[in-house]
């Protein structure tokens, strides 16, 4: 079962494989699925069926042949009927003003959907994935439903427990929210709960934790100071264009013990305010090609700052 269902037309084929990569690096592999097989056939049929009625969002790969594609209309429709999350995709492929090219029915409420225009190219995501964490925020299955109802009567008892005029009211409202799934009201209970940082993020700021450790132990018998780099030392990440790695580097700094020695010094701070991941990654995979990257010289310290 997969949270994201791509319908496309089979001339766009390239970008849902492009896509589809993308989202399982992100979203992990099983997140996403499209019919790779011929379409045709009422076992077909059935799987999108299920498929959509599983999924939490509908990408609909918008394009000048997706738009005529009975197959992909046939897809739309049950999406729509089944009150799925649609996020239209425009293409390349598409040379229409959206949401031209398809029947008047469909264009008439394909128009009222926020749509993410990729017509100028797919090197940049970001909007999509934007998006997709938006209304995967907002999403909840019936067992996540469950036990916060169930944590919210526990909260409800302990409060009139030990204050009569405290939250219980609050706690029972949050619990109709819950069990009668009026997502509109998700926010109310959750908005102090932010976007999940994903593993892989996680993974990219401690390989950099551990390159910057073992260039500050060789240089502790090694005399770096003629390394005239400013990526000598960690110099934090861009608090604005970075916000995930900064703020997982910021807590593995401030919060958890063994990190306090990766603290940028002055006149340096966490926030970098201008963007150093992709140099950190450079500079990481650099540090792994080392021999020894445990026992750096001075010739691997300049070259791993000089990627």
């Amino acid at each position: 079962m997969a949270t994201i269902v791509i319908s496309y037309s089979r001339t766009d084929k390239r970008i849902v494989e492009l896509l589809e990569s993308r989202i399982h690096n992100i979203y992990g592999y099983a997140s996403v699925w499209y019919d790779k097989s011929i379409r045709g056939g009422d076992d077909w049929w059935d799987r999108i069926v299920y498929e959509i009625g599983e999924c939490e969002v509908l990408l609909f790969l918008v394009s000048d042949k997706s738009v005529e594609s009975e197959y992909c209309q046939l897809e739309l429709r049950h999406a729509l009927k089944e009150q799925k999350i649609v996020l239209p995709i425009l293409l390349q492929t598409y040379s229409q003003d959206y949401p031209r090219g398809m029947p008047p029915d469909l264009a008439d409420l394909m128009q009222k959907v926020q749509y993410i225009d990729l017509t100028a190219g797919y090197d940049d995501l970001s909007k999509l994935w934007g998006a997709i964490n938006r209304i995967q925020d907002r999403s909840l299955k019936r067992v996540d439903r469950w036990v916060l109802y169930n944590q919210f009567e526990v909260l409800k008892l302990l409060n009139l427990l030990v204050d009569k005029h405290g939250n219980a009211d609050e706690y029972s409202m949050h619990q109709d929210v819950i069990s009668r799934g009026y997502e509109w009201n998700y926010d109310e209970i959750s908005d102090h709960i932010h976007t999940p940082i994903k593993y892989g993020q996680c993974e990219e700021v401690h390989s950099i934790f551990e390159m910057y450790r073992n260039i500050g132990d060789a240089c502790t018998s090694l005399d770096c100071s003629n390394i005239d780099s400013t990526f000598i030392r960690f110099g934090g990440f861009d608090g604005n264009n970075e916000i995930k790695h900064y703020s997982y580097a910021q807590f593995l700094i401030e919060k958890r013990s063994g990190y306090g020695d990766l603290r940028p010094e002055p006149p340096y701070s966490m926030n970098s305010h201008s963007p150093r991941l992709d140099k950190y990654l450079r500079m990481v995979r650099e540090w792994k090609r080392s021999e020894k990257p445990y026992e750096l010289s001075y010739d691997d310290i300049i070259r791993i700052v000089d990627a």
